[in-house]
C-alpha cells in the first residue's frame, strides 16, 4: 500500500518536472527567423529592445576579451545571458544567430 502510494508520488512529480523542464526549455530558447525578416523588425526596434541587445552584446564582448584561449563563463555571465537573452526573446528581438551555447 505504501509502495503504490510512493510509486504514484514519483510519476506525479516526475510528469510535473517534465512539464516544468518544456516549459523553460521553450521559454530560453530564440525562434528561429529568416536574415531578411530580421532585418525588418531590427529596423522596428524601440529604444528598450536596441539597449537590451547592446547590454547583451557588450557582455559577450567582455568574456570574450580575457585574456584566455578560450573564455570561460562565470555563474554571473550565465545568469545575465540567460535574463537579457529571455528579455530579448519575449520582446521577440533575438534571433537565431544570437544562441548563446556554452
Amino acid at each position: 500500500m505504501v509502495f503504490g502510494i510512493v510509486k504514484r508520488v514519483q510519476a506525479c512529480v516526475k510528469r510535473r518536472l517534465h512539464v516544468a523542464y518544456t516549459i523553460i526549455s521553450r521559454l530560453t530558447t530564440p525562434n528561429a527567423h529568416s536574415p531578411v525578416l530580421s532585418t525588418v523588425t531590427d529596423l522596428a526596434r524601440s529604444t528598450p529592445h536596441l539597449i537590451a541587445a547592446n547590454l547583451l552584446l557588450h557582455q559577450q564582448l567582455i568574456v570574450l576579451n580575457r585574456s584566455v584561449k578560450r573564455p570561460r563563463f562565470t555563474p554571473t555571465d550565465r545568469g545575465l545571458f540567460v535574463l537579457l537573452a529571455s528579455r530579448l526573446q519575449r520582446l521577440g528581438s533575438v534571433r537565431h544567430e544570437c544562441r548563446i551555447t556554452s
